[in-house]
């Protein structure tokens, strides 16, 4: 499907786009103004130039002697048709003028230009899609797929990870002061009582980074297999490119309470770990409407059965892999 170079907006065929670069370029594109018109097209219907400028002197008869007021024959001043296209021509001021514009490669009104990237163009058309996605998110959905927006779907996985990261952040800051708060109050007793002090461990905020890159990372390549393995048991055709996209499209959801979070998680642990349990059940209901577009079939139990099952083994999954590495 074409799309404007200017502005990303996608276009139907033969339209054109009514922004402000693609205005400037037509009116730029428009015919010069008839000052910048080179001298051998002011003329209107252009001549070609006089190839022979001199006529030969005609050679008298046989029979004619030379006759004393004959002079030799002059040569012919050149052609009025004008000068020659690259020479300059005086102007009334005493002036020369001449084509005042030349064809550079790469500039001029015909040049174009050069075209935006892929990820360019999703960036400038977040915005609109997030309001596609408000009004209707399967909707949304089915249009990426079917137009394989494989970019806008990168860079909403790349903003879940921040999203994730900072919600990480937050409850490992309140965590830490938290541990330190119940820890000093042991050391403070503990010295009382005569036992002295001793070390108290805290978790390192830069876990937040690992953590919260491997857990958006993980999520959506799972979910994104689990989906391929769905449609391939619902009898659908799909491949895995087409259900990243699906799942990319679809961490809106997720990236809202990840944020809501970090921003409550701030002022209360409390309610920074409640939001992160809650990313599962919003994870699994956002993951429905990526398979309810990839699979035509989804009133049966079957496929309910499928998908629930699915969800609970990358849930799994994930959990058991960041404990692992990090607990």
């Amino acid at each position: 499907m074409p799309y404007c170079v200017h502005c990303g907006a996608y276009l139907e065929e033969g339209q054109r786009c009514t922004c402000a670069g693609a205005l400037a370029e037509q009116e730029s594109a428009a015919p010069a103004d008839p000052e910048f018109i080179p001298l051998e097209q002011s003329a209107g219907t252009p001549e070609a130039p006089d190839s022979n400028p001199q006529q030969p002197a005609p050679s008298p008869a046989p029979d004619a002697g030379p006759q004393p007021d004959q002079q030799a024959p002059q040569p012919e001043p050149d052609s009025p048709s004008g000068p020659e296209p690259d020479a300059p021509s005086p102007d009334p001021g005493g002036h020369t003028s001449g084509p005042t514009w030349t064809t550079q490669s790469g500039t001029g009104p015909s040049a174009q230009p050069p075209r935006p990237s892929p990820v360019s163009i999703a960036l400038k058309n977040l915005r609109p899609f997030l309001k596609a996605y408000w009004r209707s998110p399967a909707q949304a959905t089915r249009s990426a797929v079917e137009q394989q927006d494989w970019a806008i779907a990168l860079v909403l996985s790349v903003i879940q990870c921040l999203a994730a990261i900072l919600a990480v952040l937050s409850v490992l800051i309140r965590l830490n002061r938290a541990i330190a708060s119940l820890f000093g109050y042991l050391g403070s007793l503990m010295s009382y009582v005569g036992m002295g002090g001793g070390y108290f461990p805290a978790v390192s905020p830069a876990l937040c980074i690992p953590m919260g890159l491997l857990g958006t990372v993980l999520g959506i390549v799972l979910m994104a297999a689990m989906l391929l393995v769905l449609t391939l048991l619902m009898k659908s055709k799909t491949t895995f490119p087409t259900a990243f996209i699906a799942c990319g499209v679809n961490t809106i959801p997720v990236t809202a309470v990840l944020l809501l979070a970090f921003l409550l998680g701030l002022f209360s642990i409390g309610l920074g770990l409640g939001l992160l349990v809650m990313v599962l059940p919003v994870f699994a209901a956002s993951g429905l409407i990526s398979a309810r577009q990839l699979c035509p079939e989804t009133d049966s139990g079957k496929f309910w059965l499928c998908y629930l099952v699915g969800v609970i083994l990358v849930a799994a999954i994930t959990w058991l892999l960041l404990s692992a590495l990090f607990f």
